[in-house]
């Protein structure tokens, strides 16, 4: 097949473009099959039948090749991720009788969103010849050249999922679900066929597990944060950060025993979380519950019902918010504490609607230690840019409160 890469210079949009060769005939099957296909695993398609043959379109506005996003050390929640995205294509693949053999694996047309994997599927008939299967994927994934970790612990996976590549001749989507869950901790690994294909249960934002060029957020309510460690060393019932946070919160609950504890109960444990510094006040949930979701230790976003200010376990004033500002609406985006994801996803903390120029996931913008704030560009499409300088894919630039930047065309604001 020929292909090439077309960019829109005034959207921003980048399409993967895919032509037949003669003798290669169009699927139409398979082809309107992936037309109304909503599945997370496969990218959006569309094509444009050309005699015998046609042109496939693939939007990849925003998304980093697999090869790119393998450039940066990965933590190995993210690593678990795009395994878990895998066994989710397998499971697509079982379920609907879509031909392995019709997905580029090749590291180029492989691509990231949200730390799962987006593939590209060629509806041809007769199938394409591949140049790399999922088994090599996945040998290409237990490379240590490859694959770099934040956590020098993590490196263990690659060794079983080479093991695994290396002793399975013919790929299942069973048997790999199997080595997920016997390999990876309970909640990292998942069922892919308990998830909804649109959404990963259990997937986290680049914000909550993916910024290796600031320090760790800081811990931002009662619970004391949980130092980062390898994910083959978690357990069962402390697997993820968020779990652990919620584990404390729930043991720190009050006994069923209520006849002999209520004579006990002091009046900072009636009055709840709030009333300890655990939780602003208003919160926007039940009395003595958590905000909505939960607390998350990472991510730095607002929890329900806003906060003025948060509190450490002392009772003493810690660090207050700050918010970004879109400069032509006025509108304030979002709130938050410490670091928040900016870009055109709604799973970023600051989403930026209606302007196609700024990437899903366009950069972070992080509090620092010293403060100040640094903004970090995480591969957009058309750049960031600070005091005019446009900055690379992962590399940061400093600003103070009151500054503006650019992410694409438009003009973002950190306000305090």
């Amino acid at each position: 097949m020929k292909e090439k890469t077309l960019r829109d210079r005034h959207t921003g949009a980048t399409t993967l473009m895919l032509r037949t060769k003669r003798g290669e005939l169009l699927n139409y099957t398979q082809a309107e099959w992936l037309l109304g296909q909503s599945s997370h695993s496969l990218l959006p398609f569309k094509y444009e039948p050309k005699g015998k043959g046609a042109i496939f379109y693939y939007d990849t506005t925003g998304l980093p090749s697999l090869a790119d996003y393998l450039r940066m050390s990965i933590s190995g929640v993210q690593y678990a991720s795009l395994l878990r995205s895998l066994a989710q294509l397998g499971d697509l693949s079982a379920r609907e009788q879509l031909p392995l053999e019709s997905i580029r694996f090749e590291l180029d047309h492989v691509f990231v969103e949200d730390d799962s994997l987006r593939f590209v599927c060629v509806p041809l008939q007769p199938l394409p010849a591949q140049q790399t299967s999922i088994l090599g994927l996945l040998a290409l994934l237990s490379e240590s050249k490859r694959v770099k970790f934040t956590l020098l612990g993590d490196a263990a996976l690659l060794e079983a999922v080479s093991d695994f590549s290396r002793r399975t001749a013919l790929f299942s989507a069973f048997d790999f679900d199997e080595f997920l869950t016997a390999t990876l901790p309970s909640q990292a690994a998942q069922s892919s066929r308990s998830q909804d294909p649109l959404q990963p249960e259990g997937s986290l934002s680049p914000a909550a597990v993916f910024d290796p060029f600031g320090p760790p957020a800081k811990a931002t309510s009662a619970q004391q944060a949980v130092p980062a460690e390898p994910v083959l060393e978690q357990t069962d019932s402390s697997t993820v950060r968020t779990n652990r946070t919620n584990d404390a919160a729930s043991s720190s609950a009050p006994p069923q025993d209520h006849a002999q504890n209520e004579a006990k109960a002091t009046p900072a444990q009636e009055a709840g979380p709030a009333a300890e510094g655990g939780l602003p006040a208003g919160g926007g949930g039940q009395e003595g519950s958590p905000a909505k979701g939960g607390t998350r230790m990472l991510s730095g976003a607002l929890p329900s019902g806003g906060l003025s200010a948060e509190r450490e376990p002392d009772g003493q004033a810690a660090t207050p918010p700050f918010s970004l500002v879109q400069v032509s609406t006025g509108q304030r985006l979002c709130q938050a504490t410490q670091a928040v994801t900016l870009g055109r996803s709604e799973a970023c903390e600051a989403q930026v609607v209606g302007n196609t120029n700024v990437s899903r996931m366009h950069a972070v913008v992080r509090r620092l230690p010293a403060g100040g704030f640094s903004v970090v560009d995480l591969g957009s499409a058309n750049g960031t840019t600070v005091r005019g300088q446009i900055l690379s894919k992962g590399q940061s630039a400093q600003l103070a409160a009151g500054e503006s930047f650019l992410v694409a065309d438009e003009l973002i604001r950190i306000d305090e």
